[in-house]
Formats: structure tokens, C-alpha cells, sequence
């Protein structure tokens, strides 16, 4: 071992997100127990470092909360946890299989607050530590057997390590390491010092040549054929397992995620989640991304892009490869547009009034609808370059929170978290028609075929449901083409498809629009609009509105 020989394993956006690790000696994968994104995932070390998801927050008994240990017994094929518990989930000890398969619930009685465990392999035990309590309970792996080896409040044990038949301790309380023969009688040990005077003491690992794994494993030799992770099971048996973002294809190779998913945003994290046909999850579509303020979130299929907002919800024209999004100052609200990669930016919209909280966008019909939580709520649309903007749905609202539109009906369905429910309109308004009741708090909403998800940020949880109660969709191949997608594109910088027009409208983000070209005028005004300079063309019915 070597100090200076350091190789970073793991680059996380999500801060402070990491809370435990250990290592498969027979796979050379390190596991992840994730406390913020109630995960715990695998990565390999050897080779491209692959990592997938394995275990999450799935409100099963099970369920992963706040992991804060981790133990493998590689033999066996089995992953150990503790977990602190969250909201309705309780604290437990509790296991799974190595590709996180069959997680089932050890202990989940009389426990405190959980700090370490390690594992007895030989005799198939358990040992896991509650420092606050000053208890050290061993029990096995089904659970059965359970009794303290260490019972004293004056005592503070964290950090824990087996070796044969010797069980270690660190004492963050009096700055040392314990010792004691375990005997396996149910007896509690006696305890001896084994190192003393070590401050700030949190964990201890014994290394020794037994823990590097048999080199006959499968798993040692070419990573055992698999492309990505090499799991191992019992018997000295493994399984392959692809990276997130990638589905096996047979039993060794993986290939791109290429099918629906269902992208789920937090405060500070964006994952995906695979889909069947049948609604059911089915793995990890992409790796998880971080963030600090997430708002909303929008995709490109074409490009295999994600786009995401800390200010207000992105919404692609994918017909048209504009970017539509919401940006609030202290004083007003824009609404505003872009190319995808953020150039030719341009405020379609502004109110000083209006509350626009999400935005939707329908290329087909050529329209951007948005819902307004303002002192007057309301739902309201207008032409794709913020044209002939109107309110379409003023009444049965209090707080819509989130909104999009059904490409096959192009009916506008929203959240309300003040009524409690989803709604659906017709895209040239009407009154609302109650789509799902009984929502605690419903602030996200997607569409796949006929299938609805919505998230609930009071249960949080994601719901799924048929968008059409006591209807059979059909639905078929669609291809859809803009007036926009020549080769030569009609416009210098922005360009819009018009309803009911073959001619597209043109706009400049800056300058003035001479024919088919944006051209900087001679002579413009700069002025102070609270915290910003702007500048603005003298010609009235042109902006250059450039902070």
C-alpha cells in the first residue's frame, strides 16, 4: 500500500452525499451507501469504472433510507446494511443479494441510533454498533440468535472489526481500541485495551491477505467475460450487471438505454427511472445528476440531452430545437426562449403582475401554455414566439404547480396543490375536468403513452395511474414534421412555426431584423433597470434587452 498512489473511484454532484463504503474482494467492486439519495449503488475499480443503482428508496419494508454501513461476505453473495430510518421507514439491520435482488429485513426491533457493523463470515454473524446506547449486538444472518456482546451506557463503541475469533472496538468516548475473544456461547466477552490515547477515533478495518478473495473466483478472471460488473453469488457464481444508463443484452454485454423512462427531479437530484409497458420500474436509465435548487426538468430524445432549471421549468419544442424556460428576478418574471445550446436567448414575455410557475410546449399545435400562481391564478397560452398570448382556464384553481401537454390528444393536464388533485383541459381552454383526486400535495407531472406519473412532495413518493380513467389507448407510430427543419435554416437566429401559417416567424435575441439578417443598430440606449445596465435599440418595435 501506498499512500501517494491515490485514484478518485467516485465524482458525485450531490454534496455530502457518500456516507459509507465496502469493498468486494471477489468482484473488486466498492458499494456506496448514499444518505441523501437514500441509494446504495456499486462501482467497479477495475478497468472503465461502471457504476448502478441497486438499492433505493422503494417504501418496500426494506427500503433504503439513510444507509450508514455497509458489510459483503463475497462467499455468500450477500450485501449487508444499517440504515437510520426516514419518514415512515424504521431503523434496521438488513440484507440483500450483491446486485441488491431478494433485500429482506434482519433486525428491525429494539435498535437505537446505528454507527458500524462487520461480519463473522465463518459462523455467518452479524455485529453492528449503537454508540449513544453503548451496545454492541451480534446476531446471524437470518436474524435468529440475536444477543449483546456489549451492553454499557458508559461505554461508546463505533467503529467495529472481526478477525477470527476476536471482535475490535473503537471507543470514540475514551480515545481507544477494545479487544475480545468471542467465544460464541451467547456470553458477553470480557474487553481488554488494545491501543490507547488514539484522539478522534471513528473507524478501524483489519487487513490481512484472507480478505483479498480466492483467485480461482469467475469474477478474477477477465472481470468473468461481463462488459461492465462482475457480481458475485453464492457458490462461487456471478451475474453481469451494466452501468445505469445501459441494459444487458444476453447474459455478458450491455448496450445504450434506449427505451421509455421516467425522469424524477428533486431539490438536488435528477435520476431515471426504466418503464415497461406494463408502468412497472425496470432499472436505472441514467446516472444520477446533481444539483442544488431543481426546479424542473425537460429532455431531447434526438440528442440524448437533459435539461434541467434552478429559476423556472424548461420545455423543449422538439419539432423546432427551442429552448423555453421561466426566469424570475426580484421584480418580475420573463418568460424566455433559446437554441439548445443556449445561444440567441430572447425574453418572449415579461410581468411585473404574474407568477408563472411551469411551462409546456405544444410543437405540433404551435403553442407554449404556462401556469400563472399568481393573486389571480390561471392557466394561459400563446403562439411558440409569445404572441396573441390569452388565459385560457381562470376558475377552479388555487395553486398549479406544475403542467404539460398530451402529445396524442394535446389536451393541457396540471397539479393543483391547493385543490388537491390533476386536472385536464381542452387546448382552447374550458373548464377544468378532474383527472385524479385525493393528492396530498402534487408538484410534477409526466405522461408516458397512457400512463400518468405525478411526484407528491408531502408523501414523497412517485404515483402512476392511467392519464384515462376507464379508456383503452391505442397508441401508433407518429412522425411529425416542422416547417423549420431544412437544411438551411430560414432564420439568422430564433425562428418560430406559426399556427395555421407555412411561413415561419423570424426574431432576433439581439439587434434589429433587416430581411433575413439580425443586425446590430449604430446608435442604442443603455439604461439602469434596478441591479442590471441594460441596452435597448431607440427603434420602438425592436429589443435588444441585453442585462
Amino acid at each position: 500500500m501506498n499512500s501517494n498512489n491515490k485514484t478518485q473511484l467516485l465524482s458525485t454532484q450531490i454534496a455530502n452525499d457518500p456516507f459509507c463504503m465496502a469493498f468486494d474482494w471477489n468482484g473488486q467492486n466498492l458499494y456506496i451507501g448514499n444518505k441523501i439519495s437514500q441509494t446504495i449503488e456499486v462501482i467497479r475499480t477495475q478497468g472503465t469504472q461502471y457504476r448502478a443503482t441497486i438499492l433505493s428508496n422503494d417504501h418496500s419494508p426494506a427500503t433504503v433510507s439513510q444507509p450508514v454501513a455497509l458489510a459483503v461476505d463475497s462467499e455468500r453473495g450477500l450485501l449487508f446494511w444499517l440504515d437510520q430510518g426516514a419518514g415512515s421507514s424504521s431503523h434496521k439491520v438488513a440484507r440483500a443479494e450483491m446486485d441488491g435482488k431478494n433485500a429482506l429485513v434482519v433486525v428491525n426491533n429494539d435498535l437505537s441510533e446505528l454507527d458500524h457493523l462487520t461480519l463473522d463470515p465463518q459462523n455467518q454473524r452479524i455485529y453492528f454498533s449503537e454508540a449513544k446506547a453503548g451496545r454492541i449486538t451480534s446476531v446471524s444472518y437470518d436474524g435468529q440468535d440475536k444477543h449483546y456482546v456489549l451492553n454499557d451506557g458508559g461505554k461508546q463503541p463505533r467503529g467495529l472489526a472481526f478477525f477470527n475469533t476476536r471482535l475490535y472496538y473503537a471507543d470514540s468516548a475514551f480515545d481507544k481500541i477494545e479487544v475480545a475473544e468471542v467465544i460464541g456461547d451467547g456470553q458477553a466477552p470480557d474487553f481488554s485495551d488494545f491501543r490507547t490515547n488514539i484522539e478522534q477515533l471513528v473507524n478501524i478495518k483489519v487487513v490481512h491477505p484472507a480478505a483479498a478473495g480466492a483467485a480461482s473466483h469467475p469474477c478474477h478472471t477477465n472481470n468473468g467475460n461481463c462488459e461492465h460488473l462482475c457480481i458475485p453469488r453464492q457458490y462461487s457464481q456471478f451475474s453481469c450487471m451494466c452501468g445505469s444508463g445501459y441494459t444487458l443484452e444476453g447474459t455478458a454485454k450491455c448496450k445504450l438505454y434506449d427505451e421509455s423512462f421516467l425522469i424524477v427531479a428533486t431539490k438536488n437530484r435528477i435520476s431515471g427511472i426504466g418503464i415497461d409497458e406494463q408502468g412497472h420500474q425496470k432499472g436505472i436509465a441514467v446516472e444520477p445528476i446533481g444539483g442544488t435548487a431543481i426546479t424542473s426538468v425537460d429532455f431531447d430524445f434526438e440528442s440524448k440531452s437533459i435539461f434541467y432549471a434552478d429559476a423556472g421549468g424548461p420545455n423543449k419544442d422538439w419539432i423546432n430545437y427551442n429552448l423555453y424556460f421561466i426566469n424570475a428576478d426580484s421584480d418580475r418574471t420573463h418568460i424566455e426562449v433559446s437554441h439548445l445550446n443556449g445561444e440567441n436567448r430572447k425574453i418572449l414575455l415579461t410581468t411585473k403582475t404574474e407568477t408563472p410557475t411551469s411551462i409546456a410546449v405544444d410543437p405540433v399545435s404551435r403553442f407554449i401554455y404556462w401556469a400563472d400562481q399568481g393573486q389571480k391564478p390561471s392557466i394561459q397560452r400563446a403562439q411558440l414566439d409569445g404572441a396573441h398570448k390569452t388565459v385560457i382556464v381562470h376558475i377552479g384553481l388555487k395553486e398549479p404547480t406544475d403542467l404539460i401537454v398530451d402529445p396524442n390528444s394535446h389536451m393541457i393536464y396540471w397539479t393543483d396543490a391547493g385543490m388537491d388533485g390533476i386536472y385536464r383541459v381542452h387546448s382552447e381552454g374550458g373548464t377544468p375536468e378532474l383527472v385524479r383526486s385525493d393528492i396530498a400535495e402534487a408538484t410534477g407531472i409526466a405522461l408516458i403513452g397512457q400512463f400518468m406519473f405525478w411526484t407528491d412532495r408531502r408523501l414523497e413518493k412517485v404515483f402512476s395511474a392511467s392519464s384515462r380513467p376507464n379508456q383503452t389507448l391505442l397508441l401508433s407510430p407518429t412522425t411529425v414534421a416542422g416547417n423549420l427543419a431544412d437544411l438551411k435554416p430560414p432564420c439568422p437566429q430564433l425562428c418560430f412555426a406559426i399556427p395555421g401559417s407555412p411561413t415561419p416567424t423570424c426574431a432576433c435575441s439581439r439587434g434589429v431584423l433587416k430581411g433575413r439578417s439580425c443586425e446590430e443598430p449604430d446608435t442604442f440606449m443603455m439604461f439602469l433597470d434596478g441591479d442590471k445596465i441594460v441596452d435597448a435599440t431607440l427603434v420602438p418595435t425592436s429589443k435588444l434587452l441585453h442585462p
